[in-house]
């Protein structure tokens, strides 16, 4: 067993409890300023962490889509940079773990671009 310094064992490959996918995106402010983000993070393991993890953020205001890669561990989010920050889109991600078996932790947040 490996284990991170908050003792979750990174390679847990019980699959998760099923989520619903996630809605459909609506866009419904006039004027946005889109940017873009790749998060580097550690915990996911199944398409249960992915969906997870994507509907908790197409869900919040001012994302406006994002891209879960299991295999790049990685998320690749579309965002209103004047309503939303990379910090709290960390946050949210690290938050999806709620109800989960996971802890999802971002190990990096790339350039916005």
């Amino acid at each position: 067993m490996v284990s991170t310094s908050n003792g979750a064992d990174t390679r847990d490959r019980r699959p998760c409890p099923p989520v619903p996918p996630p809605e459909p995106v609506r866009l419904t402010h006039p004027v946005w300023q889109p940017s873009l983000v790749t998060l580097r993070v550690d915990g996911m393991a199944c398409q249960q962490c992915s969906n997870r993890i994507r509907s908790a953020l197409v869900a919040a205001d001012g994302i406006a889509g994002a891209r879960v890669s299991l295999d790049e561990a990685s998320v690749e989010v579309l965002f209103d940079s004047t309503r939303i920050t990379p910090d709290r889109i960390a946050e949210l991600i690290r938050a999806a773990a709620a109800g989960s078996p996971r802890t999802y932790r971002v190990l990096e947040v790339g350039p916005t671009s």
